[in-house]
């Protein structure tokens, strides 16, 4: 867990964390607690506000969102998706929340997850550029496009946990996720042209 995953979680792990994600007592035994959903799926969380647009400023403010949500919400929670798709919704929704108070989106990111696996500062500092370039080409992509795209192709959903998480019909997912893997081939390939000196 990173030093921010700790600071966040630290801010509710004496509430009710013991709480089960459900409304039913008889499902007490087996649903998992708020505690366990965290450590579960708060780098997930942390990723997935960042790629959706959050400035890295405001990354730990809407990560603890998030799960204060989360805690607030575990009662109500009925099951009709899994725990990681209605985690998902709720980020994705903080993150739209964020970036519309945003006056402007824009990330300058160090990934430390993938740094950290690295040696040497020339290997660090190539992943840091290849997560710039990552965080640019996705956000040169319209918020619709890239939330599916984001959610499908980064973090592994399926097509229909995409529709669940943002609210979307099936056919929508696959037309924005079309779209989104177009502009940001496109994008790429303008890029590479840059770099082997050809005309963008």
């Amino acid at each position: 867990m990173t030093d921010s995953a700790r600071s966040v979680h630290s801010l509710f792990v004496e509430d009710a964390v013991s709480m089960p994600i459900g409304p039913s007592a008889s499902r007490k035994a087996t649903s998992p607690t708020v505690d366990t959903v965290y450590q579960l799926y708060s780098e997930y969380v942390f990723r997935v506000v960042r790629r959706l647009g959050v400035s890295e400023a405001q990354v730990e403010d809407a990560v603890q969102d998030v799960f204060l949500v989360v805690l607030r919400r575990a009662p109500d929670f009925e099951g009709r998706s899994s725990v990681r798709t209605w985690v998902f919704g709720i980020a994705l929704r903080v993150a739209r929340a964020y970036r519309r108070k945003a006056a402007r989106a824009h990330s300058e990111l160090s990934n430390v997850e993938l740094a950290s696996r690295q040696s040497g500062p020339d290997a660090q500092a190539a992943v840091a550029q290849e997560v710039r370039l990552l965080m640019a080409l996705l956000k040169a992509l319209p918020d619709e496009q890239r939330e599916v795209f984001v959610l499908s192709e980064i973090e592994g959903l399926t097509a229909p946990e995409v529709a669940a998480v943002v609210e979307i019909p099936l056919n929508t997912v696959y037309s924005r996720l079309r779209l989104g893997r177009e502009r940001f081939q496109s994008a790429y390939r303008r890029v590479q042209r840059r770099e082997l000196g050809g005309v963008s």
